[in-house]
């Protein structure tokens, strides 16, 4: 019987468990470049810049969520918080979140016959 982990897209088992904030910066430029980038520039600019400035190094798993709404890091949950206007543009950073955008926007080329884009 063949391991039906290896034909499962949804599992993460072959991203890294520890992120680099450059690889997470490259990500997330290519984010950017897409419709919802675009829905999200202001949070992924401002998050682009507080990797590059060291205010969040290597991330794993057991990290808390980094909060951003409307490019300003927030210490709560917005979605949770009622005093986050509903229409306010949301953000939420974390190493499960990262590994799923890693999975949708790829910095390597798809290989031949990718269909996924």
């Amino acid at each position: 019987m063949s391991d039906l982990h290896l034909l499962n897209p949804m599992c993460p088992r072959f991203m890294p468990f520890i992120f680099q904030p450059d690889e997470r910066v490259k990500h997330l430029r290519k984010v950017l470049n897409t419709n919802f980038g675009q829905t999200q520039r202001v949070n992924i600019e401002a998050l682009i810049h507080i990797y590059e400035i060291g205010d969040l190094g290597p991330r794993q798993s057991t990290d808390p969520l980094v909060f951003l709404v409307d490019g300003v890091r927030v210490e709560t949950d917005p979605w949770k918080d009622e005093s986050v206007p509903a229409h306010a543009v949301k953000w939420c950073e974390g190493a499960i979140l990262q590994q799923m955008t890693q999975l949708a926007f790829p910095v390597r080329p798809c290989p031949p016959g990718c269909t996924h884009r």
